[in-house]
């Protein structure tokens, strides 16, 4: 059942993610494309792309559930609203992750050219970008709860 849940989760935010991927390509072609040349600010805008979209996908949490009256159907099945609380937020978040990713990957030149990725704070960068990313996707999916 859990599997189920997670099948469901991927389906419904599939789109979301595409657009997120989509901003991020976006991003990277905006010095090509236009006179603006700054990639280190392109780079760091697309970290800021990741937490706006992480904010969009734990906000579409429960509310999405109550509005298409999903929720009952799937609390009447074997399963404990525990663990689907918890199915809910390991695909978020494993969504939340292809999208940091992909904003790594696309901006990893530009932020090596700002010496961004040197020593250690290259993880201090990819932990505290994630961390605030989980922290807008937390505050939002318990302002879905909520309400």
């Amino acid at each position: 059942m859990v599997k189920a849940l997670l099948w469901k989760e991927w389906r419904e935010n599939r789109l979301l993610l595409g657009l997120g991927i989509l901003f991020l390509c976006a991003f990277r072609l905006l010095p090509f494309l236009t006179d603006f040349k700054d990639m280190g600010l392109v780079s760091l805008f697309m970290f800021l792309v990741c937490g706006i979209f992480s904010v969009l996908i734990g906000a579409t949490g429960f509310s999405q559930e109550i509005d298409r009256n999903t929720l009952s159907f799937i609390a009447s099945k074997p399963v404990s609203r525990s663990m689907l609380w918890i199915a809910k937020v390991a695909s978020n978040l494993f969504l939340i992750g292809i999208l940091f990713v992909v904003a790594i990957l696309l901006s990893i030149e530009h932020l090596e050219k700002l010496n961004l990725l040197k020593g250690e704070f290259r993880l201090c960068l990819v932990l505290w970008t994630f961390s605030l990313a989980f922290l807008f996707y937390a505050f939002s999916f318990l302002i879905s709860t909520l309400i």
